[in-house]
Parts: structure tokens; C-alpha cells; sequence
């Protein structure tokens, strides 16, 4: 018994400090009156009021005041200061502001390395006190000591950024909270912050407070008075959940008015506008004993039973087939996998002829949305039993197409491509066909090439792609015109001009010399006019098996598509990879009876300086011999006798590919005519010559093949221009590119950049980019994105805008020139440097086609726009082969006007119907989004510091607890305080393991009274580090002054507790906290002192698995009078045994009437305000550890307490005679009472 009243003396010290209050914040001070150092003079002046218990604001002139002024900031006076105030206020966590938001680490700026915070941090080392870095809001500032200053200077691209190109001013605004740059910024400063302080162990953390004004209105810039916006932002905000969540439909306000961001961003309207389909081919892979293959699909809708067609054909096949149909994706196969349900085919039921074969039937039901997969095995073993079953090459579809190796079951399936498989219902309709599709091609150089379509909607276009293969040299236009059906007119005509495509061929964009409209459901034909026999374009159409499935049901299609864009700017070059002239068609080089020749237009009389030719030397031949002739009159063949001749001893051109640079010419080349360079050798047998280099495919120069030494000329079957330039004093006549960079497969990490720049301004809304999908590819995804230039000649992280195209979902294929639709359009000024990259993911395999040229300077903008990759995600860019080289594409716009509205418009657009309380459920608005942006930086940039150092780091959010809710949903990898209601704080704080983001509960001038007598009463006082709020909020000490509230913590300041220890040890008191969840975030601050067990009586009315309490020494009950009152009576019965055998009870506030006899006490509904403080036993246990006590005249009107208990004590006791602490014996035990009832609490 003797033991039991003991501890509960030991415990009552811990709940004073719970419930006493100050008079007035201003009316006290954390330190005693000045007292000399002993030495010097010096005195330890009054501290700055912004001390907590638990956890610290400080910064520097804070310090400086603490210490006795700037020259006191040292080693000693940081450890008196530390084990004078702090370590007995028990503060165990500092926040630390160094003046970070006044500098930045760039190339222009360094932050400072400061002594003081060296060796106030080597004091907190030493006294386990954890210390976080406070980034105070960044802001534009009239001097030239700032964050914001330092980092414009240093990205002065970011200067334009964050207005709109319609812009009434030219300052320099930089308050963006989601741009990449500020994150990688904040990453340069915190290197450059571990370098100074990272061994310090007791720099734990950092708290960024963004951009002033982050809430509620971060646009605002508080200088200039302007709203500050970016499309980049805006664009942000409209795709996320915070403007999903305004009342808006179909960009309307509620109040019916057009919303202007969504004009601005969302009506984008379409740049392709019909599509006929794409290139697909489709191939047979064996099936033998040894060899399995998978079908996997997605079923559409649930159905009941099947039937299933495949397509292909039985070789030789005496054995029949199994089909394995399970309902799992064919990369979880294993060989212990169980089909749902097998079917056999007999091996005579399956044809020889390539084609659909027999429905077979599966009575297994598919659900709607799950992914199922049929493996196809031969029965028999005979190595010679073999099926060929048919797949399309490049993936378009959710249905997938695999092999598999080796007997049994393999896990190393292999992705071929899209199944070739038609499912029918127990109907017999189709449920999914997945079709057959081949590309065939048709020439125009015999007749025209015609196609009939419907139009699916009205549609208006100006541009026309053809998807083409290679043709010969041909100067003559094939036009290219659409008629409608009913009356025969003509409504668009365009022309295939070499001089604008300049040698492309896949996709070709054929420009319509006006716009076009076409009504829904009316039938045209698109015609390609027939060209002179040979000179024909191979047009491709796809073919399709079953015609149902093929596009507008036809089962032939010419493949072609329809848009509407204005180009602004276009790249287009030829695109074949060089190679030798002759051998793919079989002739031989330059020799001696064989020739090669190209022509020239001569444009100005100009004397030839050089020749340049590209050859690669075979067999012994003689010597080189590069003529110069006039054209014979015809245009098509050099003439009979040579201008000149330039001789090239064999024996001084090297073995392999080598340019020859030939001078010494002395001919005047005339204007208007045409002029041919003839390759030819002196005397050697066949086989012995040099091949002329080429490019494929030809637009600018013909070239002719003479096989009889020149008495005749052909035009060679492959269609290319030779590597030989021609220079006069005026002109260059250069065959570029020189050569396709191959590898250029770009994925998340791997990305490839070409960099342009207009000479107008104007907006864009699509790319034009030429790209090659392997069909290995499985996931077709290429995402394109404009970027601005980071002064370094790279692409910076700031998108600017982006666009992205799923091949799979749209049925993109093979190569060519494809159409990036980006999310919104952005204006572009002329004469900047912009970056257009091209990305990924790491499952996709797409390769931009990469031109190196010989002359650099001819290349697109010269040598100062080029192409550059990176292999690291962005951290690094270099040249693709260290060789300058272009992308081939292109921008456009839209022909139609977009809306762009001003500033001022879009401004007021936001104040009006954009901004919106942080506390209105749900969350939503720009600010919102806004705040959110900032805790996501955090969550970053902790993730990046942890990896980084190689230790943990946490963060202190400074944002509104809904914010941050939010904001959890977007760092799903770290752990962090849920708080969004009062009632879950201390919930997250009691299961926290390890905290690495803390938010920080600022109070307003509506829940003030609630938060300050809530929160800051039950302040969490737990030494263990990164479980501490700050709940003082500086922005809001004005107000707590006016309305007469105090912090709990400061009735700390004034007390010095008088046990031997904080924290807990093998004889600390065992407390059992009884309470509703509300009372939970008390247990972090019992935890500093006791051990403690939680009971929520939510969840266990009866109190069960305690028994009779016998391992506590304590109970502490902490709940309102409903849930208390939810104690079932052997709850409440045993509890009372529990005391009169010698345990204590602790009430706090309310209590349930069953606890009257036990406190002495009862209350009553009438209301009374509490009084001033007429006595105070300062000698009583619980007081007496306190040097001096003050008191806090309380809110509101609470319950009367009356005395019931004849040996009731009062402790403390107000002016209307109310108990604020009191004791009563009970049993052997006590009943303590801390505070008066209240329906607020």
C-alpha cells in the first residue's frame, strides 16, 4: 500500500504541468532577472517569447538575445543557454532558421558557411537535441540578399516563365510552387547545406515554408499586386483533382459563366481527325512438341461459354492440339498452374490451308474485365507434328502473342506481338475478333489509286497523310485530290511534292491547297492520279480477315489519314540509312565500263572550287577518274564529252569508307544550266572499282548509271543520291544527312532533345516527330515535351507543355512521321531557344530517327540548334556519337484561334471562382493545390536527401492539416501524420513508428478557442525524436495576445520540475490512460515520464483483458461524460476496487457520476465562469516541485462542482469556490481531480 501512495506521489508533479495556466503571454518571461556570468560583465538578458516546451522556434537574432548579444554566440553560451532553459523545459526538438530563404546555391551565389550554426549544433550533438533547418518563405525583395534574387539570376529562362506571354510587365516573377526547377535548386542548397553541417547527428530535418503568401493565396505577389500565372501551373491545376472537384461542367461556372482556364487549356480541339489505320503485318511462328504458344486477351463483357477460332494452318501434323484456357495473365504461368478448362482438336479437323480454322467450344464463363490466356500445345511427341499459327507484329490491342521454348510449361515467355483470334458467344455473334491484317501495296504509275470512305462526323481538314513506300527519282507532282460521291465534286486537292518531303516516305503529310469539310455519313473518294509508268509512289492499304473487322468494315483500306494543322516549323530531310550504290539491286561500283553520274542545277556563274565524293575502294582497281560534264539537252543524261577531269591514283585512296576532297578545277559553271559528276576508273577488270556511297532516298539530285563506259545511261532501280557535293565560289550542292545514329530508343531514363526556335511569335499545339517502333515494343508509350533551354545549351526540367500517344490503345505501327497532339497550346516568343524531348518508359522501345551530317552547319539552325540524349533521366546531355545531328520533325498549330486571355483576365477568372478556405471539405481550389505542391516537394526532396547522405531525414509541414491529407495521397512511399480531424492526431501520433513528414497544426481566428485549450493542453512532451508538433504559429501570437490566450507552454517556462530524471527507467510508474480516441495524443506526453498502456473505451467497454488492474499503479481518465458513461458496471466496479486497494485515479474534466465518491465531487448543470485564483496550496506534492504559479482565466462557463467527499481537498481552488486541482482519499487510494468539467472538451 505504502509503495502505491508513493508512486502516485511521484505522478501528481507530471498533471500539474498539465493544468496550470498564465495570466497573459506578455506578462512573463521564459528567464529569471538578468544574472552575471561571473565573468566579463556579461548578462543573460529576458528571451524572446517563442520558446515551447518540446519543440523550438529559434533563428538568429533570437539567439543573439539569449546570449547577450552577437559577440556571445559560442560554444559556452550555447551550452549554459541549453542546460539552463532548454533541457529543463524539456525542448527536445529546435527549429533552426540559418537564413537559407536570404541565399541560394548557384552558379552566381553560395549560401554562407555560418560558425555560430557549427557550434550551436555541435552543443545539440552533445545534449541529443534534434535540430531541423527552417526554409522561411522565399520572396521577391528590393536588395540584393535573397533566395528569390540568386535563383533567377541563375535561371534567368525562368524570368519569362512565370507570366503569361501577354504580360503588362517585364519584372522578373518567380512564384511557382510545383516548377522541377525549384526542386532541383532546393537539392543544389542542401548539398551545399550537408557539406557545411552533415556530420553534425543532431541535423535531423527541414521545413520549407514555400512561396509568401502560399496560403490561401500563393498567386498573388504581395509587391506588385498582380496575379502571377504560368501555363505550365494552370495546366497542372486543371488535370488535377482540386478543379475536378469545383463545380464546373463543360467549362462551365455554376453561375453559368465560361470558365477561363478552361477555354485557355481544355479546348484544344483535335489535330487528327480521321484515321483509316496503320501498317500491320502479320506472320506465322511454328508450333511442334517443343514449342508452346499463348493467346492472352481481356474479356470485354461476362458471358457464359464460347467459342474460339484461330488462324493458321496444320504443315504436316498427324497429332492433334490442346487448348489451355486460364484465367490469368500468360506471364503468371508456371509449370504448376491449372487450366480452367482444357479442350482437345483432333488433328484432321484442322486445315491445311492458311485461313480461320474451325470454332472449337470452351463452356468456362469469362468475367468482364479479367484477362485470360489459351496455350496451344501439340499432342503427340513426334518432332515432325507441326502447326503454323498466324500474329500480328506490333501490338495494338489488350490481346498479346507468346512463345514459349522447351517442354513442360516455361516461364520465359516470349513477346511476339497482337493474337490473331475470333470469339463468338454461345449466339454466335462476335464477343472479340482480333483480325488478320497484312499490308499490300498498289502503284500509281498504271492507273489511279482510289478509295471510297465514309465520313464519320463533319469534318474539317487541310492536310492529308499518305502512308508511302520508296519511289525512284521523279521531278513530276502526283496530286492527291477527295471528291464526294454524289455530285463528283471536287472538294481538296494537295500534290506529293519531293521539293516540301523532301525525300520522306512512311507517313507522308501532303499539304491541301485550301481546307476541306466533310459531312457526317456523306461517301467521298480519296484519289491518287496516275503518274507516267515507273514513276509511281508505293501506296500501302491493309488487308484485313475477317472484312468486319477491318476499317469501315472493308477488308482492303487505303491507309491514310486526315488533319487539320498549320505547320510552324518542319525539319524534313531524306531518311534512307547510306549504304553503297549497286549492290542491292546487283551491279557494281564505279569501274571501268560502269559508270555513275549525278546532275546539278547551277543557279549563279560561279567558278567550281570542289568536288567532294564518298567511296569505298573493292578489288584492285584502277585509278579513280571524277569527270564534269554538261547535260546532253534532255535533263536525264550527261552529255558525250567531259568539261574536265580530275585523276585520283589508286594507291593513294585508303582501304574502307573515305571522303576524297578534290580540287584544282578550272571551269566557270554558268547559270541556268545543268552540270553532271561522273565517277569512272581507268582500265581493270570487273570486279575491281570503287562504290559510290548513297542516302536513300532521292529529292534533290537524279543520278544515272551508265553500263557501256557512257555511250548510254539508266536510272538505277533504287532510288538515292550519291555522296559527292559540289562547291562553287557561290553555291554548295551537299547531299545531307551523312548517317542515321542508330540506338536511339528512348525510355524514362534514356531521352533524346533537339532544340529549336521560331522566328515569330506564336503558339503550338502538336509535334510532328518521325519515329520507328520495333515490334518487340509492348507497351507503346512516347511522350513529347517543350522545354525551355537551362543557358547551358541542354534541356532544362521545365515543361512547358507535352503531349503524349499510346500506340497500343491506337493502333500506332511500324515507322514514320506521327502526330503528338500536346495537352495544351503554349505561345512560343521568337528568337528563344526551346528543346522539344522526346520520352518514354522503360517497357517501350521507340526510336526517334537521329541524323548526323557532314557539315554541321547545314544542318537545321546550324550548329546552333542539334539534337542532344541523355542516358541519366536529364542529369546529363551530350551529343548523340559526339557528331552534330537533327531530329526529323516538325510543329504546327491549328488553323483556328484558340483562346489566350490576359493576365488581368485569367486573374480575376481565379479570384473569383478559383480560390477557395483550406478548411472547405472536400479540398479543392488553385491554392489548394498550390499548398499541395509544396508538401509534395518536401516528400521529395526528404526521399533525396535520404539517398543522398545515406541517413534518415524527416520534414516539418508547415501546411493546414487538409492540405496535407491530400498531399499523403501523392507520397504514398513515406509515412505521414494523418491529420485531418482532431480525433485522428493523436491516433497517427500513438502508432508512429518513424515519422518522416510532420505537419505542423496552425491555429485561425475561428478555431483558436479550440486549438489553444485542445491541443496546446495536452501538448505531446516525448523526448523520442520526430513526434513533435509546433503548434505555435507565429502569424497568429497577435491574435492569441488581443483575446487574452496564452500557450500552454508558457506556463512551462516558468516551472523547473523537481525529479530526478525525464524519461522513462526500469521503476518509472505504470499508468493505464482510459479515454476516447480524442485523449490519445495524451500518451505521447505520459510517455516523457511513465509507461503507459492505452484502453480506448471505443473499442472495449468492459475493460476485459486488464482484469483487476493489477500491473498498473495508475489509472488516468481522460474522456467526455458520453463515452465514460459506455463503461460497462463491472468496468466501473472494478475500477473502484482497483483504488480502495491502494491504486490512484487521475480525472480529467469530465467523469461519470459513478466517480463522485471517488474525487468527492459531483457537478451540476448550472453554469458558472470561473474566477481569479483565491488559493493555492503551493506546499502540496503536486505544486510543490514549482518554483511559482500562475493563472489563466478560462474561456468559457463550466459546470458547478459541488463537494461531496467530507476529506475532499482543495489544491488549488478559484474566487467561486471551484476546485481546478483536488484530492480525496478513497480506500487506500486517492481520487485526484485536475480541471473542471466542460461540454467543449
Amino acid at each position: 500500500m505504502v509503495s502505491r501512495q508513493r508512486s502516485i506521489t511521484r505522478l501528481l508533479p507530471i498533471f500539474g504541468l498539465i493544468f496550470l495556466f498564465p495570466l497573459n503571454a506578455q506578462e512573463f518571461t521564459l528567464f529569471p532577472e538578468p544574472q552575471s556570468r561571473g565573468t566579463g560583465g556579461e548578462y543573460l538578458p529576458l528571451t524572446p517569447v517563442s520558446f515551447s516546451n518540446g519543440i523550438s522556434y529559434i533563428d538568429y537574432d533570437m539567439l543573439s538575445l539569449a546570449v547577450g548579444g552577437e559577440t556571445n554566440l559560442n560554444l559556452e553560451n550555447f551550452t549554459r543557454l541549453i542546460e539552463n532553459y532548454f533541457v529543463p523545459a524539456n525542448i527536445r526538438l529546435i527549429g533552426l532558421s540559418i537564413g537559407w530563404e536570404r541565399h541560394a546555391d548557384t552558379s552566381f551565389s553560395n549560401i554562407p558557411f555560418y560558425t555560430w550554426v557549427d557550434e550551436f549544433l555541435t552543443v545539440t550533438d552533445e545534449y541529443g537535441i534534434d535540430v531541423f533547418f527552417v526554409f522561411d518563405p522565399w520572396k521577391k525583395t528590393d536588395g540584393n540578399c535573397s533566395w528569390w534574387v540568386d535563383f533567377s539570376a541563375d535561371k534567368p529562362e525562368l524570368q519569362a516563365l512565370f507570366r503569361n506571354f501577354q504580360s503588362d510587365t517585364n519584372e522578373p516573377v518567380l512564384l511557382i510552387a510545383d516548377s522541377p526547377l525549384i526542386q532541383e535548386q532546393l537539392k543544389e542548397d542542401l548539398k551545399q547545406l550537408y557539406s557545411y553541417y552533415g556530420w553534425h547527428t543532431s541535423w535531423k530535418g527541414i521545413a520549407i515554408k514555400g512561396p509568401e503568401g502560399i496560403a490561401p493565396f500563393v498567386l498573388f505577389d504581395d509587391l506588385s499586386g498582380k496575379i502571377v500565372c504560368n501555363n505550365y501551373t494552370l495546366n497542372n491545376f486543371l488535370n488535377s483533382i482540386f478543379y475536378s472537384r469545383e463545380a464546373i461542367a463543360s467549362g462551365t461556372h455554376i453561375d453559368g459563366t465560361s470558365c477561363k482556364l478552361w477555354q485557355q487549356f481544355r479546348e484544344n480541339k483535335a489535330l487528327l481527325v480521321f484515321s483509316s489505320g496503320y501498317v500491320q503485318r502479320s506472320y506465322s511462328q511454328d508450333l511442334s512438341r517443343n514449342r508452346m504458344i499463348a493467346m492472352a486477351f481481356k474479356a470485354s463483357r461476362s458471358i457464359n461459354g464460347f467459342k474460339v477460332s484461330w488462324y493458321g494452318r496444320r504443315v504436316n501434323a498427324s497429332s492433334g492440339l490442346t487448348l489451355e484456357l486460364y484465367n490469368i495473365d500468360v506471364g503468371y504461368l508456371s509449370i504448376n498452374t491449372s487450366p480452367i478448362e482444357t479442350v482437345k482438336i483432333p488433328a484432321e479437323q484442322i486445315r491445311t490451308q492458311i485461313g480461320w480454322q474451325p470454332f472449337v467450344w470452351f463452356k468456362s464463363r469469362l468475367n468482364e474485365g479479367e484477362t485470360y490466356t489459351i496455350v496451344f500445345r501439340v499432342d503427340g511427341v513426334d518432332s515432325y507434328d507441326k502447326y503454323e499459327v498466324y500474329y500480328r507484329n506490333w501490338r495494338v490491342d489488350n490481346s498479346i502473342f507468346l512463345v514459349s521454348s522447351g517442354s513442360g510449361r516455361q516461364l520465359n515467355w516470349q513477346f511476339k506481338g497482337s493474337a490473331i483470334i475470333w470469339i463468338k458467344d454461345t449466339y454466335d455473334a462476335d464477343y472479340i475478333v482480333y483480325p488478320f491484317q497484312d499490308r499490300g501495296i498498289i502503284r500509281n504509275d498504271k492507273s489511279d489509286v482510289r478509295q471510297i470512305f465514309q465520313s464519320p462526323g463533319n469534318i474539317t481538314f487541310n492536310t492529308i497523310f499518305l502512308s508511302v513506300s520508296d519511289r525512284p527519282y521523279d521531278e513530276n507532282i502526283a496530286t492527291v485530290k477527295v471528291i464526294r460521291n454524289s455530285d463528283g465534286a471536287v472538294i481538296a486537292r494537295g500534290s506529293i511534292n519531293p521539293s516540301y518531303t523532301k525525300g520522306m516516305y512512311w507517313w507522308l503529310p501532303i499539304p491541301l491547297e485550301s481546307e476541306a469539310i466533310l459531312e457526317e455519313r456523306e461517301n467521298y473518294t480519296l484519289i491518287v492520279e496516275r503518274m507516267s509508268v515507273g514513276e509511281g509512289w508505293q501506296i500501302h492499304y491493309i488487308v484485313t480477315d475477317p472484312a468486319s473487322a477491318g476499317p469501315q468494315g472493308n477488308s482492303k483500306m487505303l491507309l491514310f489519314k486526315l488533319a487539320y494543322i498549320d505547320p510552324v516549323v518542319v525539319n524534313f530531310m531524306k531518311i534512307g540509312p547510306p549504304g553503297r550504290a549497286g549492290p542491292e539491286a546487283g551491279w557494281p561500283g564505279a569501274e571501268y565500263r560502269t559508270w555513275w553520274a549525278q546532275r546539278y542545277h547551277i543557279s549563279k556563274n560561279a567558278p567550281l572550287v570542289r568536288v567532294e565524293v564518298n567511296v569505298e575502294k573493292y578489288g584492285n582497281p584502277g585509278d579513280l577518274i571524277v569527270g564534269l560534264r554538261e547535260d546532253d539537252g534532255s535533263g536525264l543524261a550527261p552529255a558525250k564529252e567531259d568539261i574536265e577531269v580530275v585523276r585520283i591514283p589508286a594507291g593513294d585512296i585508303p582501304v574502307g569508307r573515305v571522303w576524297l576532297n578534290i580540287t584544282g578545277w578550272n571551269t566557270i559553271l554558268n547559270a541556268g544550266k545543268m552540270y553532271w559528276i561522273i565517277l569512272s576508273t581507268d582500265e581493270a577488270p570487273e570486279g575491281n572499282g570503287y562504290w559510290p556511297w548513297k542516302i536513300e532516298y532521292a529529292y534533290q539530285f537524279l543520278i544515272k548509271r551508265s553500263d557501256d563506259a557512257g555511250m548510254s545511261w539508266v536510272r538505277p532501280h533504287e532510288p538515292a543520291e550519291l555522296y559527292i557535293n559540289l562547291f562553287t565560289s557561290d553555291e554548295k550542292f551537299v547531299v545531307e544527312p551523312e548517317d542515321i545514329v542508330g540506338g536511339m530508343y528512348v525510355t524514362d531514363g534514356k531521352q533524346v532533345a533537339q532544340s529549336f526556335s521560331l522566328s515569330n511569335d506564336t503558339y503550338v499545339n502538336g509535334v510532328l516527330i518521325f519515329l520507328s517502333r520495333s515490334p518487340s515494343d509492348e507497351n507503346g508509350l512516347l511522350i513529347a515535351e517543350i522545354r525551355t533551354d537551362n543557358g547551358f545549351d541542354s534541356p532544362s526540367t521545365m515543361v512547358l507543355t507535352s503531349g503524349k500517344i499510346r500506340m497500343v490503345e491506337n493502333g500506332v505501327t511500324f515507322k514514320g512521321m506521327q502526330l503528338v497532339k500536346l495537352e495544351y497550346p503554349y505561345f512560343l516568343k521568337a528568337g528563344v531557344k526551346y528543346w522539344l524531348v522526346i520520352r518514354s518508359d522503360s517497357s517501350t522501345k521507340v526510336e526517334p530517327l537521329v541524323f548526323s551530317f557532314h557539315y554541321p552547319e547545314l544542318s537545321y539552325g546550324g550548329t546552333r540548334l542539334k539534337v542532344k540524349i541523355t542516358s541519366d533521366g536529364g542529369q546529363s546531355w551530350y551529343l548523340p556519337g559526339g557528331k552534330e545531328a537533327d531530329l526529323l520533325f516538325g510543329l504546327v498549330r491549328t488553323p483556328y484561334n484558340p483562346h489566350f486571355y490576359t493576365i488581368q483576365e485569367l486573374a480575376e477568372d481565379i479570384e473569383k471562382y478559383h480560390v477557395h478556405d483550406t478548411y472547405e471539405e472536400p479540398v479543392h481550389g488553385l491554392n489548394a493545390y498550390l499548398n499541395v505542391q509544396i508538401s509534395s516537394l518536401q516528400k521529395t526532396l526528404v526521399e533525396w536527401l535520404k539517398s543522398y547522405s545515406g541517413r534518415n531525414w524527416f520534414s516539418l509541414d508547415f501546411n493546414h492539416p487538409s492540405i496535407l491529407e491530400e498531399a499523403r495521397g501523392l507520397q504514398e512511399s513515406l509515412s505521414i501524420l494523418k491529420a485531418n480531424n482532431f480525433s485522428e492526431v493523436g491516433e497517427m501520433i500513438a502508432g508512429f513508428p518513424r515519422a518522416t513528414i510532420i505537419p505542423e497544426l496552425n491555429v485561425t481566428e475561428r478555431n483558436l478557442p479550440m486549438v489553444e485549450m485542445y491541443y496546446k493542453m495536452i501538448l505531446p512532451n516525448y523526448p523520442r525524436p520526430f513526434t513533435l508538433f509546433n503548434l505555435e504559429d507565429i502569424r497568429f501570437l497577435g491574435t492569441m495576445m488581443k483575446t487574452n490566450i496564452s500557450s500552454f507552454w508558457d506556463a512551462l517556462k516558468l516551472m523547473r520540475y523537481a525529479g530526478d530524471h525525464y524519461g522513462r527507467s526500469g521503476g518509472t510508474v505504470r499508468v493505464l490512460l482510459i479515454g476516447n480516441k480524442e485523449a490519445q495524443i495524451l500518451t505521447q506526453y505520459l510517455l516523457s515520464m511513465v509507461n503507459v498502456t492505452s484502453a480506448w473505451i471505443d473499442t472495449d467497454q468492459n475493460l476485459s483483458r486488464f482484469g483487476y488492474f493489477e500491473t498498473f499503479d495508475v489509472i488516468v481518465f481522460a474522456s467526455d461524460k458520453y463515452s465514460a458513461e459506455r463503461l460497462t458496471p463491472d468496468a466501473c466496479q472494478r475500477i473502484k476496487e482497483f483504488v480502495k486497494r491502494g491504486g490512484g485515479l487521475v480525472v480529467m474534466l469530465n467523469w461519470p457520476e459513478w466517480m463522485d465518491e471517488i474525487v468527492g465531487f459531483r457537478y451540476i448543470g448550472e453554469r458558472v465562469a470561473p474566477g481569479l485564483v483565491s488559493y493555492a496550496d503551493l506546499n502540496h506534492p503536486i505544486l510543490a516541485p514549482y518554483t511559482s504559479v500562475d493563472w489563466y482565466n478560462a474561456y468559457w462557463r463550466v459546470y458547478k462542482i459541488i463537494q461531496i467527499g467530507e476529506n475532499a481537498t482543495f489544491i488549488v481552488r478559484d474566487s467561486n469556490g471551484q476546485p481546478w486541482i483536488s484530492s480525496n482519499p478513497y480506500g487506500s487510494g486517492f481520487g485526484v481531480l485536475c480541471g473542471a468539467p466542460s461540454e467543449n472538451i
